[in-house]
């Protein structure tokens, strides 16, 4: 792709509309929700972090006060943010230059995975460039986008030492990364893997032992990153969602309905892929396996954990270049494609319908369906990871008998 104008063209031309959907307020026109309401705040999930680091300089305990954010929000996040060096007379750098900067590179970066010169391929990274979820992740630059680029760059990576240093500095950080540490089992001798997951099962000991307190007071504060159901990317917003249906049904026949459903969603997609070829056949060889692999562990992992602010499904992007990959080895894959571009234009169209209060009699019903389109997608995702491990645990199980 580097070596075809007119892709390169269309990359800067991408980049150029986004930066400027961000800088003049077009993004919050039925794109991207604003955080104060009218008032426009660039960068607000970053300049908490800034914020808090001022605050500390001043002696403040930032997870319990933070009076030098605009909305007083307290620091949230790893003690680790903390050490980042911050100098106020370059605070422009910090606050304008170095997120337009890791924002250029992001969607340089996911830009370059696709093909462009193929139609469902283009469609696909316009609808995914342009998603609310990526869109405000932008807008806000939150630190998932540079947890986003560290991770994957994991897996492109050929040191697992270098990983090592990666996935614990992001795992102290925030909390969901600890399951990209899977990455340091994809390569390298038998005994080294494990050496070096066992260092890191330690780091991440160490690291809770000694900032057991500043992680107590973030737990305290969960609701200030919990999404709310119109933000929202988990099971647990399905459930909140589904129950006005208690009127016919009680609370508990009701959760055990959609357990059920679940669980037979998951066995069923256990059932059908891990008998396809190409995931019989899985390994982790290539870049793109490895990416796709961390990604369904990252997406499952998130979805049925926590209570997202929707802006975590970047990282569905992982599983979209293996997907094209493959997309001609088997039907079910190609069908999984479409599933994406389907929902990611209902999200987009739901979302700008939310945000402009069009169909409000119906806006209920629309985010009920998305919500169950995020439960299909991520048990059928997680059907799929089963049926990898699955056939990569007996294939490790024949060599060791050979």
């Amino acid at each position: 792709m580097l070596n075809d104008k007119k892709l390169n063209i269309l990359l800067i031309f991408a980049v150029l509309i986004v930066l400027y959907l961000i800088s003049t307020n077009i993004i919050y026109q039925g794109l991207v929700f604003p955080m104060y309401g009218d008032q426009r705040v660039l960068f607000e999930d970053w300049n908490v972090i800034i914020s808090a680091l001022q605050c500390e300089k001043l002696g403040y305990d930032v997870f319990l006060e933070n009076p030098c954010d605009k909305g007083g929000r307290k620091h949230v996040y790893g003690s680790i943010f903390l050490l980042i060096p911050f100098f106020e007379k370059y605070s422009e750098f910090y606050l304008i230059y170095f997120p337009y900067f890791t924002i250029l590179v992001f969607i340089s970066v996911i830009i370059f995975h696709f093909n462009l010169r193929n139609i469902l391929e283009l469609i696909l990274c316009i609808l995914f460039i342009f998603s609310p979820s990526l869109l405000l992740a932008i807008e806000r630059f939150n630190n998932d986008i540079l947890i986003f680029l560290i991770l994957l760059y994991t897996c492109y990576s050929r040191s697992n030492f270098t990983s090592l240093i990666l996935i614990s500095t992001v795992s102290m950080a925030k909390f969901y990364p600890i399951v990209s540490s899977v990455v340091l089992l994809f390569r390298g001798k038998y005994i080294l893997r494990i050496f070096y997951f066992l260092l890191f099962l330690t780091i991440m000991l160490l690291y809770i032992y000694f900032d057991l307190e500043s992680l107590k007071k973030i737990f305290s504060m969960k609701a200030q990153f919990t999404g709310s159901w119109a933000l929202s990317f988990s099971i647990y917003n399905f459930v909140s969602l589904t129950s006005p249906l208690q009127i016919f049904i009680s609370k508990l026949y009701l959760l055990m309905f959609i357990l059920t459903f679940t669980f037979f969603l998951i066995f069923g997609s256990y059932m059908i892929f891990k008998e396809i070829t190409i995931f019989k056949n899985f390994n982790l060889n290539d870049y793109k396996s490895r990416l796709f692999l961390l990604g369904l562990i990252i997406c499952i992992f998130v979805y049925f954990a926590f209570y997202n602010y929707y802006y975590r499904e970047i990282f569905l992007f992982f599983i979209i270049p293996y997907l094209f990959l493959k997309k001609d080895d088997h039907y079910l894959i190609k069908l999984i494609i479409y599933f994406l571009l389907g929902r990611h234009l209902f999200f987009l169209m739901s979302n700008y319908l939310y945000l402009n209060n069009f169909l409000t009699d119906y806006l209920f019903y629309l985010l009920l369906f998305k919500t169950f389109l995020d439960l299909f997608l991520i048990s059928t995702l997680l059907g799929i990871l089963l049926g990898i491990c699955t056939n990569l645990l007996n294939s490790n199980v024949k060599k060791l008998k050979i």
